[in-house]
C-alpha cells in the first residue's frame, strides 16, 4: 500500500526524531500498559448477616407468584376513571358599567415588552375607571393600558407588571384575607 505524500513526510520526521533521540542518549520510554479491570471479591463472612424483621418479611413476600404483564394490564383496566377538572364558575357580574376591550387582531401591531411601552394613564382613566373590563383577565387590562398600535408582552404569572412610566399591581380582592388593599395616588417628581 502506497503512503500519501503527507504520510511519507511524517514517517521521515518520526525516523529523524528517533535518530536524534538515540544520538542524545535519551532512553526510550516504554509504552504505558493499561491495568486490567479488577474484579470485586465477594467476602464471605463467618457469621450470617443480620437482617431486620422488615427485610426478612420482604424476602418472604418476594416469593409470591410473579404477575404477568397481561394480568397487570387487566388490573389497571378495572381502575375507576380519574375525575375531570372542575370547571370554575365565571365571576358574578358586578353592579358597574361594562367596558368591552376586545383586541382586534386584524391590523398589525407592534409586540413589545410592557417595560418598553409608556401608558397613557389619563386616557385609560377617562375610558375605564369605575367600570368592569371585559373579558375578565390580565390580558384585557394590559391591552387596555396599551396605546393604539401596540400589544404588551408580560408575565402572566406575576402580579406586578412594570411599564415605562408606571407599575400595574394585580390584587386578588375576593380572597378570605383579613387585609384591606388600599392604594393612594401620589405623584413624584422625577
Amino acid at each position: 500500500m502506497e503512503l500519501s505524500e503527507y504520510e511519507t513526510k511524517r514517517q521521515r520526521r518520526i525516523e529523524a526524531n528517533q535518530q536524534q533521540l538515540q544520538a542524545l542518549n535519551v532512553p526510550k520510554i516504554p509504552e504505558r500498559t493499561r491495568p486490567t479491570a479488577r474484579k470485586k471479591k465477594e467476602v464471605e463472612s463467618l457469621y450470617p448477616v443480620r437482617r431486620s424483621l422488615r427485610q426478612r418479611q420482604q424476602r418472604e413476600n418476594d416469593t409470591e407468584p410473579i404477575v404477568t404483564e397481561t394480568e397487570a394490564l387487566i388490573a389497571l383496566d378495572s381502575l375507576p376513571p380519574r375525575p375531570k377538572k372542575v370547571k370554575t364558575e365565571p365571576p358574578e357580574p358586578l353592579d358597574l358599567p361594562v367596558t368591552q376591550l376586545l383586541a382586534s387582531n386584524k391590523d398589525k401591531k407592534l409586540h413589545l415588552s410592557s417595560s418598553q411601552i409608556a401608558i397613557q394613564l389619563e386616557e385609560f382613566h377617562t375610558r375605564c375607571l369605575g367600570t368592569q373590563l371585559l373579558p375578565v383577565g390580565k390580558q384585557t387590562v394590559m391591552q387596555g393600558l396599551c396605546p393604539p398600535g401596540y400589544v404588551a408582552k408580560f408575565s402572566k404569572m406575576s402580579g406586578v407588571q412594570p411599564w415605562k412610566n408606571a407599575v400595574v399591581l394585580f390584587v386578588n380582592v375576593e380572597s378570605a384575607s383579613p387585609y384591606d388593599n388600599v392604594f393612594h395616588h401620589e405623584e413624584w417628581d422625577g
